[in-house]
């Protein structure tokens, strides 16, 4: 039996391929991923396979692997009994050693035929298996959207289409198609407005007199307060919208445990979870006047945006440059210089003099031109409460005022010298405002809007205001 050794070994490597092939015709007979789609009448959902990613060969792929499989096993079968036989003469004697070997080889050779088939039908395998798996993973609102679009027509297929409008502009679902319309989320205005936010309170002030700072403060305050309203906005639309998302997370929660079901099971419920979907997009629509609100944010949003580019890289270095000047009117000095030389001219200023040197005999001190000066001068300079939003400024500004002057004696000189640097602080923020209010950027950038600062801050005091009314209001109606 020895000297059939080489033909043995061949008929023995045989048998245990055969033994595989079998054995993985069979796995692959009995995959339920396969078996699923036998019980499915692919051609009565097609649409719905189509709409769900799934190759239009699915049919073919799924009718073509059983008959595989059948003539696998039956090659399988032939080739095994055809070594069994062999190995039967082996044992007998009853053929020569050269013609057994031939015929081992011969086998083999028929075996290694088999290997091509095998991997077709583990190909068919794979197809099925990855459509099941490909049906489940495309199975969401954006794929169902197409089938429910085709359920409906006239005047439910406005409403849906409007509905959807409306989720996407409102919705914070990253995984939409948002990208392929004109529409505009609103959190990107959110995102936008955060951003604007942090920009104003990052912002590195520069080296102003304090009224003029508490100025721009002013101005910056007003564009946080702008952004603050956009974001507070998109929050509003979260709760007006509360019903609509609550019904969308059912119909979200239901799709996802469809998942988990069989792919008969899902073909079969895909039109009554699509028809879901549209009354779900429906509803959205009913409120679609509330996304007007929106469209006053996103103006209020750019203006604000605008607003803060030319506060920051035009104004304020404007309004440095010009403080710095000697002879500028937006320099604190000039205003003093002016103040002081009109308060000792003419005949009421020799008589102010005279009074003066009339009651320093009295021990009372007297003030020069250019002490009046240096005392207006640095009060201008130094007045930090101007501007100031606590609830005490107008007193502390009152004491302020007074203090200038405070060593004076009243009512002369001291009262009119304090009325005198009052009606002065009063200029200098009137100039101050003045040159804003009529402020345009010179220089040609596409980011800015050819607007004065003046008129831009109008629109976002009105826009904010018109905001924060609807919030108050809609509130109220909540409650």
């Amino acid at each position: 039996m020895t000297k059939h050794q080489d033909a043995i070994r061949i008929l023995n490597k045989c048998q245990k391929f055969l033994t595989s092939c079998r054995q993985e015709a069979i796995s692959i007979s009995k995959d339920p991923h396969v078996l699923q789609w036998q019980e499915v009448n692919i051609d009565s959902f097609m649409e719905i396979i189509t709409a769900l990613g799934l190759p239009i060969t699915l049919r073919q792929t799924r009718d073509k692997y059983p008959a595989m499989a059948k003539e696998l096993l039956a090659s399988v079968t032939s080739q095994d009994n055809s070594i069994n036989n062999l190995l039967a003469d082996v044992k007998h004697g009853g053929q020569n050693e050269k013609s057994i070997l031939a015929q081992a080889k011969q086998i083999n050779r028929h075996c290694q035929t088999i290997t091509p088939f095998l991997k077709k039908l583990q190909s068919c395998r794979g197809d099925l298996q990855q459509a099941s798996i490909t049906l489940k993973e495309n199975l969401s609102m954006h794929t169902l959207l197409p089938i429910a679009r085709g359920q409906v027509t006239g005047k439910k297929r406005g409403l849906l289409e409007s509905g959807y409008e409306v989720y996407l502009t409102i919705t914070q679902d990253q995984n939409t198609d948002i990208e392929t319309t004109t529409l505009v989320n609103m959190y990107s205005f959110f995102e936008r407005a955060a951003a604007g936010q942090k920009k104003v309170a990052e912002y590195e002030r520069p080296s102003l007199p304090p009224i003029a700072m508490g100025m721009v403060e002013q101005y910056l305050y007003l564009c946080q307060e702008g952004f603050s309203q956009v974001k507070l906005l998109i929050d509003l639309m979260n709760t007006l919208f509360a019903r609509e998302f609550k019904n969308f997370n059912t119909l979200q929660h239901n799709i996802k445990a469809l998942k988990e079901r069989n792919v008969t099971d899902i073909l079969s419920n895909v039109p009554q979870i699509s028809e879901e979907l549209s009354a779900c997009l429906r509803n959205f629509s009913a409120k679609k006047f509330l996304l007007q609100e929106l469209s006053k944010a996103e103006v209020l949003l750019e203006n604000c945006e605008d607003f803060f580019i030319g506060l920051k890289n035009y104004f304020i270095p404007y309004l440095h440059t010009e403080i710095s000047k000697g002879n500028s009117i937006l320099n604190p000095h000039t205003l003093a210089i002016s103040r002081s030389k009109s308060y000792f001219k003419g005949l009421i200023g020799m008589w102010r003099v005279i009074r003066m040197m009339l009651f320093s005999f009295s021990g009372n001190p007297i003030i020069s031109q250019k002490q009046l000066e240096e005392k207006l001068h640095q009060g201008l300079a130094d007045c930090h409460m101007f501007y100031s939003q606590e609830t005490n400024n107008a007193s502390a500004l009152q004491q302020y005022i007074a203090s200038i002057f405070e060593e004076l004696s009243s009512p002369f000189p001291g009262a009119e010298l304090t009325n005198l640097f009052h009606k002065s602080l009063f200029t200098y923020s009137a100039i101050l405002q003045k040159v804003f209010i009529r402020y345009r950027p010179t220089r040609e950038d596409e980011d800015i809007k050819a607007a004065t600062l003046g008129r831009l801050s109008s629109k976002i005091e009105i826009a904010t205001d018109s905001l924060q009314k609807y919030q108050e209001k809609s509130e109220k109606m909540m409650k």
